[in-house]
């Protein structure tokens, strides 16, 4: 808000603070505006993709089939610990434990972006970041993870959207998981 505030102050000069006050508040709903129309057509346009094609293709695992956790310890190395909302419900937490680091080691891989559709409304949500702090999502720099470590990957939920008990996709390069509930 500080830089936001500067800007601002440059802009309208020598006014007094009450016309300053009402101009800086118009223009912030304006852009609180924009940014929620631009939101909410990026998430009308970008449809789900269907789930039917993945599981045929046999890439994705889907949390509500049997054995789920022992085919994803195969395949990816890791178990999943919790995906649980944060934040006042603003940041979607997903955790996973390493087990085996070189299966494991696509998902904390930078080139790799993450994201998670809410299979109810068909939204994508990503990784929020920040200039200061970066993608609040755990990488390595070019070494191997660590074997039973915890990992996390934070997910935006504008909007408050997606609820506890809502199924959604998680999907970090080639990794897909289905129909995993929110706690």
């Amino acid at each position: 808000m500080g830089q936001q505030s500067r800007v601002i102050e440059l802009l309208l000069g020598e006014w007094t603070g009450r016309w300053r006050r009402l101009l800086a508040g118009s223009l912030w709903w304006l852009g609180a505006a924009a940014l929620l129309v631009a939101g909410c057509s990026a998430s009308l346009d970008q449809a789900a993709p269907p789930l039917v094609a993945s599981q045929a293709s046999g890439a994705a695992l889907a949390a509500d089939q049997e054995g789920w956790e022992d085919r994803l310890a195969a395949r990816w190395g890791v178990k999943i610990e919790s995906l649980r909302l944060s934040g006042a419900g603003n940041v979607l937490d997903f955790r996973f434990r390493v087990l085996e680091p070189d299966k494991a080691a696509p998902l904390l891989d930078r080139e790799f972006t993450a994201s998670l559709t809410d299979e109810k409304r068909g939204t994508v949500v990503g990784v929020p970041s920040s200039p200061k702090v970066g993608p609040l999502r755990q990488t390595t720099r070019g070494g191997q993870p660590e074997a039973d470590r915890v990992y996390f990957v934070m997910f935006s939920n504008p909007y408050r959207l997606i609820k506890a008990g809502d199924p959604v996709t998680v999907v970090i390069g080639d990794f897909r998981l289905e129909h995993l509930s929110v706690e």
